[in-house]
């Protein structure tokens, strides 16, 4: 596994969670986002991420852009609205577009490949491919804005 897949996975699962509870559009301050990240970690059956920092960075980032964000998503995915889409494929683009978009030391091409294995391992057979696509038009229409 690369290094910081585990810390992908890790803030997917905090949003998932924060989302299927209703939590994930609330405003809240980056403090209280890295303590209940925190938290989330403890709880977990599966072992800390080796880069806690990256993780609670990628979901105080997301808790705090998720308008841009969801709206790069929605305009990037023809005849498909955020509402109609799995939680679990919507949750993991934010993931990788916050990296596309804000984070830019991380090769892009990187940032939607570990999306797209996160697809495999938690999503349906469709979501690869959904994802890859969606992830791709962002990309190139932010490269296109940045030239």
């Amino acid at each position: 596994m690369k290094k910081r897949r585990l810390s992908r996975e890790f803030a997917f699962q905090f949003l998932y969670q924060r989302d299927a509870n209703g939590l994930l559009h609330e405003e809240v301050s980056r403090e209280i986002t890295e303590k209940d990240f925190e938290r989330f970690v403890e709880a977990s059956e599966e072992k800390n991420p080796s880069d806690k920092k990256f993780a609670v960075d990628i979901a105080s980032g997301i808790c705090e852009k998720i308008n841009e964000i969801d709206s790069r998503i929605e305009n990037c995915s023809d005849n498909w609205k955020i509402s109609r889409m799995s939680a679990v494929d919507i949750n993991i683009m934010r993931v990788a577009v916050y990296e596309l978009l804000y984070m830019r030391d991380i090769d892009k091409a990187v940032s939607i490949n570990e999306a797209i294995e996160i697809a495999t391992k938690y999503g349906t057979e469709e979501s690869g491919t959904f994802i890859n696509g969606i992830l791709d038009k962002i990309q190139t229409e932010a490269t296109t804005s940045n030239a």
